[in-house]
């Protein structure tokens, strides 16, 4: 037997054919999965829009949500000035009737800020005054403590106060109702300018054999000298006020 009998013989062979026979069967498979698999896809294809279409219905999307902005847009800019309008308008009539309120005012009101204004006036040129109070002495540390006093700060207090009178009563021209009784506490309320504070300083005792850091501080005469300067302080300040 030749070869060619031989392989002849193989491929007759009952496994030879089934072997065979199996794989057309794994390849008929494959074969059909794969254009099954292409029907799928191209049916697919089919049925997805086209992408100029899906282009031009994002573009009309788009331009619908663009003239919503525009017109949401507008509308804020149109709220705006109808709230800036109503607002320019209950402003004007505030100070339409505020004016009314001050012309139809009592006049026994301005005969009050008259007072305080008078009375300002003349709290500024009241001249501060400085007194010496006299000194107090520590034998025990041998120190002893100078006490002046001054009305400055009562003075300064009443300017303010009388100042403050004159808004009030300027404010209560806005009432419908005159109040009385406010003029008299505001009277009743007027600063004391005779009220001293005190001014005091410590040193050691001039003379003292005990050695301290107080020797430093400066003599009787030069303390009467710096009281004496806070006191032309005092009226340089009220002078600037005038």
């Amino acid at each position: 037997m030749n070869s060619a009998e031989i392989l002849q013989t193989i491929e007759n062979h009952p496994l030879t054919q089934q072997i065979l026979a199996e794989k057309q069967a794994e390849l008929l498979k494959k074969r059909t999965e794969a254009a099954s698999k292409i029907a799928e896809l191209k049916a697919e294809l089919e049925g997805l829009p086209a992408a100029s279409d899906v282009a031009a219905n994002e573009e009309r999307e788009l331009k619908r949500l663009e003239q919503e902005a525009a017109d949401l847009r507008a509308e804020i800019t149109r709220k705006m000035a109808e709230m800036r309008s109503r607002r320019l308008d209950a402003e004007g009539q505030i100070s339409n009737l505020e004016a009314e309120l001050f012309d139809t005012a009592d006049s026994r009101i301005d005969r009050e800020i008259e007072f305080f204004q008078d009375l300002h006036a003349k709290f500024m040129q009241i001249k501060p005054s400085a007194r010496f109070e006299g000194k107090k002495q520590n034998l025990i540390d041998m120190t002893e403590k100078t006490t002046a006093a001054s009305n400055q700060k009562a003075i300064v207090k009443a300017l303010a106060y009388c100042r403050e009178a004159v808004k009030t009563m300027e404010g209560m021209k806005l009432s419908p109702e005159l109040d009385l009784e406010k003029f008299q506490e505001l009277r009743d309320g007027i600063p004391d300018i005779g009220e001293y504070s005190e001014i005091t300083g410590s040193r050691t005792i001039p003379g003292s054999k005990l050695p301290s850091a107080r020797d430093l501080l400066p003599s009787d005469s030069e303390t009467d000298w710096r009281i004496g300067k806070i006191a032309e302080k005092f009226k340089k300040i009220i002078t600037r006020r005038k």
